[in-house]
């Protein structure tokens, strides 16, 4: 499935994401630029992690597994997670 998956497809998805984001973002109260910047970040952030995450286990195990997969679902959640909070503490 990892290989089946293109450009085309995670740009797709990132954008419906971002849109959903910061639409959210927006609704629960954040003025607009800063629902569009704060949703930039989760998902730069996000990125940045899967994919160095994603060359750290094809160094350390020779590929991407389910299991790595996974893990990486639940830092970037947690990643995610933490950014929100610093977010709703600091602009909302």
């Amino acid at each position: 499935f990892v290989n089946q998956t293109g450009m085309t497809q995670a740009a797709a998805a990132t954008l419906a994401s971002l849109v959903i984001v910061g639409l959210t973002l927006a609704l629960a109260g954040l003025s607009p630029g800063w629902a569009a910047l704060a949703g930039v970040a989760l998902h730069v952030s996000a990125i940045a992690l899967a994919v160095f995450f994603a060359a750290y286990c094809t160094r350390r195990l020779g590929g991407i597994t389910g299991d790595t997969i996974g893990a990486s679902i639940e830092l970037t959640e947690t990643l995610s997670c933490f950014i929100t909070l610093l977010v709703w503490k600091f602009l909302v």
